[in-house]
Parts: structure tokens; sequence; C-alpha cells
């Protein structure tokens, strides 16, 4: 299914073929040069999405990849390294419940977008969902979703036509790859992680707030790597009401106190707020998110808000390993 919503990926896909596109693929790839450009590249008329795997050789270097990140992180750290590497896969090809057409916003998003021919998701998110779902697709199943990539005008088309192939793959890869992991993480006992969902569930005086903000939030409310607590509850308690009114009102809230230097680094800090604004926009960005974290926390005083916007969306180290110890500090201070 597609996340959020009961549609698989592949009705989605024969409803706009059927009704809007039947002819998408014919007049897309069906003439004698973009056929010969695929041929020389090794593919079929209409290769399937496994095959298309199978050419590129994507998934071995996902693999290459991943062992090199768990020889880093050593073999105490290997379900956690797992972990890891599941949420980002699955925060770059199943998080998308913010997609906007036309500017037009609905609670049921994707109910609208099985009726507008106009979609365009990336090829990668359609091919993984096709592959999560065990629709092995030919290329003309993809329909329009996909296809409206590639420009119907011959000589783009031509051009496109191998980077359009290769994203497909990579969707593919990773929609198996992350199979792989998660029978992984069947063998190994995570060590010394904690579940930052009952941390949340225990924190019950603050059901008042927003559970996404809460949940991403939540870290600061602990210790930092070195021990040192982060900030103060009280602290911590108004930085969760003045992120809650920021995503409830969308508006930097007026007269906030500031929260004083904490314990938890500025790229700490940025990253959290980053995540939290990707859940709930995408990569739509709200600009006014620079000016509350600017104005919300003191040490981003001596920060040019540029710089702010520039490195919002980088962590010099694994952020996902970073807040698990965190969250255990958490435990650890509620332990007798």
């Amino acid at each position: 299914m597609i996340p959020s919503s009961t549609i698989s990926m592949k009705s989605l896909m024969e409803y706009h073929t059927q009704r809007f596109y039947r002819n998408t693929f014919e007049s897309v790839f069906g003439n004698s040069n973009l056929i010969k450009k695929m041929s020389d590249l090794g593919f079929t008329n209409n290769p399937k999405l496994s095959q298309l795997n199978d050419k590129f050789k994507i998934l071995d270097q996902l693999r290459n990849n991943f062992k090199n990140k768990c020889a880093f992180a050593g073999p105490s750290n290997i379900a956690m390294c797992l972990a890891a590497e599941i949420e980002d896969i699955r925060k770059e090809y199943e998080v998308k419940l913010n997609y906007v057409i036309r500017g037009i916003k609905s609670e049921n998003k994707l109910e609208i977008d099985v009726q507008n021919e106009d979609i365009n998701w990336p090829t990668a998110y359609v091919a993984y969902h096709c592959k999560q779902e065990g629709f092995d697709a030919e290329i003309r199943d993809l329909g329009v979703l996909s296809l409206y990539e590639v420009s119907t005008v011959e000589v783009i088309a031509i051009k496109k036509i191998e980077h359009f192939l290769r994203e497909l793959a990579a969707g593919t890869a990773h929609a198996i790859f992350i199979d792989e992991l998660r029978t992984q993480m069947g063998v190994y006992k995570p060590i010394n992680v904690v579940d930052s969902e009952q941390i949340v569930v225990e924190n019950s005086e603050f059901e008042e707030i927003d559970p996404r903000v809460l949940a991403a939030l939540i870290p600061l409310n602990g210790n930092n790597l070195n021990g040192q607590k982060i900030m103060s509850a009280d602290e911590f308690r108004r930085i969760l009401e003045y992120t809650h009114y920021l995503v409830e009102c969308e508006q930097v809230p007026k007269n906030m106190k500031q929260i004083s230097q904490t314990q938890a680094s500025n790229e700490f800090i940025r990253m959290t707020y980053n995540l939290l604004h990707k859940q709930l926009y995408g990569r739509t960005r709200r600009n006014y998110w620079f000016d509350f974290i600017h104005e919300a926390f003191f040490q981003f005083r001596d920060v040019e808000i540029t710089t702010t916007k520039k490195h919002f969306t980088i962590y010099g180290g694994r952020y996902e390993i970073d807040k698990e110890k965190m969250l255990k500090s958490q435990v650890s201070l509620k332990s007798p």
C-alpha cells in the first residue's frame, strides 16, 4: 500500500493507464530511435523492474556500502546500524504524505491524486512501491506517473531514457534491500536501543502537545553524549509549547522567552527540527522555521540564518545513533 492510504501502487497505475493514457507507452517509447537506444543499453523493448535491477547491479553496491558502514559501527552496534539504514531508506522512499498538486492540499490527498492525470511522482518512488507490493511491472504498466518524466519530444526522450531506467532500477533495488535488512533485524537483537515511543508515552504530562512534536523533541529532555543535562525541565516544557504553536498556527510565537545555552550542539538541534519539518511538509521549506530556531534558542545568536538554511539537512555523525544514546540517558535517569 502507498503510505497513509489503502491504495496500492498497482491499482493507481492501472487507473491512470486505463483512464487517461492508454497509449502513453506507445507514444513515448514506440518509435524506432528509442527502441534502438534501449537495445544499445542491453534491454529488450519493454523490460520489467527486476530486469532493470539485474542490468544495473545496484543492489550489490548497496550491500557493499552497508557492509562498510557496519565495519565502522562494530559488531556490538550492528543492530543499531541496521535500524539506521532501514530508517534512511524508509524516509527516502516511504514518507511522501504531503505531496501537493497545483497548490491543492487535502486530508485525503491520495484519493485526489488518483483523480488527477497530471501527478508526477519520482520514478524511483513508483518503482519502490511496485516492488514492495510484489508487482514486477513492465514499463508500460507504470502509466503516466512515471512516463510523464520522459518527454514525448523524441530527442529529449532519447537523451533521458538511461537516467529514467536507472531511477526505476534504483527504486527496485532499495525495495529489495530494505526487505533483506528487515530479515537481518530478526537475527540480531538490538543492543542498548531505546524505545523512543515508550518514552513519549511515559511523559503523560505533555498530553496536550502534538505527538509528532513530542516524539521529535523528546531527546532534548535527557543528557547529551557527554552525560550533561541538555536543558532544564522548565525549558523543555517551553520549547515543546513553542514548537507546538509553530506547527499548529504556522507562525513564530510572539514574546518567546529564549531557551538559554543548551548542552546539545547546534547541528543536533538543527537536524531535530529538519526531520520534524520533513515529516510535516516534505521538501517544501517553511522559511519561518529558520526564524523560529534563531528566536527560540539563545545559542544561535551568532549564527547567520543563511547558514542555518544551508546546513539544515547536514549532520556530521549518525543522528539516529546519537539520538538513541540521548534517549537511553533518560532511561538511566529514571532507574532506581
